[in-house]
């Protein structure tokens, strides 16, 4: 049911009346109908009547069954535009090219098509060079329906022309249109905005390690990181560095985490890493993502263990775990990605000491006293590596949050603060006031704030010595000091402490402290840890 336009195609027909015209054989030197044509196509035919003086144009449809043309549409005629009703006698029948259903080059090899007054004219496939659409005119692209449509339009004003070439081929899913600058359009992937702080994993990186950088104790490690170990397994939680240069891990980290798990295979022993995250409304009821790369001596089996604690007085008062996964890590360098769904926590209690979180665990070793909070992980030794540990909001992984060392450090400071003496140096430490012969009170003024009032501890009270700030000679010399404690008192950005000495102080005079000369790895210690 094709239009046909052809050349030298004429027959000749003696149908009278208005109905479909049988068609008598070609004329001379020109084609039939049926040769171009086949059934149901149509045509635009023209049939003049000499001998009656009339004549008729319009779109015609071909019936190869009777060889006939069907007068579909009457575009013009000698009866007022209407179909003729032909009289006896030879007619020609020929296919034609109506003028007003023309598109033709001009002059300049343009073409030209108006349509103004027939918004839904259909020029049907039309195949050109070049299309001019004048007057920041629109290119409507309708849709089904026919009546809606999608429009493209230039600008009122162009500073110059240019041309927009289109991609070889799709893109992928969510890509987007971008240019070179040249007019050369491609596909590429959106740029992703990511959110700041969207990881709650304090020193991640593995960058900070105020207390050192090697541990056989249960406890702190790096920053914000603890090992946990019980029954009969140890664990040796140390700084490692990476090779300057390194590609395994992305974006060039200075350290790593090493966990060197020896287990006694007994079900009360276990093992894990953690980070306690401040606040236990965090993601609360939310999808989370945990993302690290992490590498073994060999392959092991790695359960990752997210609990909620309320808090002393709260309720529940035992833990509130998300479903543990379990998994194998391999003997390289790879990147892990679990998630989970954190409790909602409508209806539960906080306590009243400012001190509930949730807990990020990496189960190493685990008996099978801790099954249920591990996915049955078992005993198990070996040597365990971590690098870039995040924990965000939603079902995805987004690369891992890179921060300034100084911003990651006053994140750590919130909740350990550790002051050295410089080596070979006598240090500062403190200004306050006698109250008696034995006692008085000092303020330090800490470097960031921190969770809540911390302990206070030095390494030995006896490296300390107290000087009255109006002589020049030491109020009852090195280690009159007997006992450093917290008096409670504390702002934003200092803490107050209460010292005791064995005697000889004046009361109401200022008093600064300094840590003497020796040992070298004195220190003064603020911890304010969950």
């Amino acid at each position: 049911m094709a239009l046909v336009i052809a050349d030298r195609v004429k027959e000749t027909t003696t149908t009278t009346g208005t109905g479909a015209i049988s068609l008598a054989g070609a004329a001379t030197n020109f084609r039939a109908f049926s040769s171009v044509m086949s059934n149901a196509d149509t045509t635009y035919y023209a049939i003049i009547d000499d001998t009656n003086n009339a004549f008729e144009i319009g779109l015609g449809t071909y019936a190869s069954s009777g060889n006939t043309i069907t007068r579909t549409t009457v575009l013009t005629s000698s009866n007022s535009n209407n179909a003729v009703d032909f009289g006896s006698g030879s007619k020609d029948v020929f296919l034609t090219y109506p003028a007003d259903k023309a598109v033709a080059k001009d002059a300049s090899g343009d073409i030209s098509v108006n349509i103004s007054g027939q918004p839904d004219a259909n020029l049907g496939d039309v195949l050109v060079t070049q299309l001019d659409i004048q007057a920041q005119g629109d290119l409507r692209l309708q849709d089904s329906s026919g009546g809606d449509y999608v429009a493209l339009q230039a600008p009122s004003s162009v500073a110059s022309s240019y041309t927009l070439t289109f991609p070889l081929a799709d893109g992928s899913a969510d890509q987007v249109i971008k240019t070179n600058g040249s007019g050369q359009l491609s596909f590429v992937d959106q740029p992703v905005v990511l959110e700041a702080n969207r990881n709650k994993i304090i020193n991640g990186n593995f960058d900070v390690w105020q207390r050192g950088t090697s541990f056989s104790a249960s406890g702190y490690g790096a920053d914000r990181w603890r090992s946990y170990y019980t029954g009969g397994t140890t664990t040796v939680f140390s700084q490692q560095s990476f090779t300057l240069g390194q590609t395994d891990v992305p974006d060039n980290p200075e350290f790593y985490a090493r966990l060197v798990v020896t287990s006694d295979s007994t079900s009360d022993s276990r093992a894990s890493f953690n980070q306690k995250i401040e606040d236990v409304r965090t993601f609360a009821g939310q999808t989370v993502t945990v993302s690290f790369w992490a590498k073994a001596n060999a392959t092991k089996d790695l359960a990752i263990e997210l609990l909620q604690y309320f808090g002393t007085g709260g309720s529940p008062s035992s833990y509130v775990t998300a479903t543990p996964q379990k998994f194998s890590i391999s003997s390289t360098w790879t990147k892990y990605t679990k998630t989970f769904s954190v409790p909602s926590i409508s209806g539960k209690t906080l306590g009243t000491d400012n001190n509930d979180y949730i807990d990020l665990a990496f189960w190493m070793d685990g008996g099978s006293d801790y099954n249920s909070r591990t996915s049955s992980l078992g005993n198990q030794s070996g040597t365990f590596e971590f690098a870039q540990v995040q924990i965000e909001k939603g079902d995805t992984a987004t690369q891992f949050e890179h921060k300034r060392i100084g911003e990651i450090k006053r994140e750590c400071y919130r909740y350990y603060q550790l002051y050295s003496r410089r080596s070979g140096q006598y240090n500062q430490i403190s200004i306050g006031r006698a109250y008696n012969s034995n006692s008085g009170t000092f303020r330090f003024h800490v470097a960031e704030e921190m969770r809540t009032a911390p302990s206070i501890s030095f390494n030995s009270v006896g490296n300390l010595n107290i000087y009255a700030l109006a002589q020049s000679d030491t109020s009852g010399g090195s280690g009159v000091i007997t006992s450093v404690t917290a008096t409670g008192a504390y702002g934003p950005n200092h803490v107050q402490f209460g010292a005791t000495t064995s005697g000889a102080l004046t009361g109401g005079l200022g008093y600064m402290i300094e840590l003497n000369n020796a040992p070298s790895d004195d220190q003064l210690i603020f911890d304010a840890e969950l």
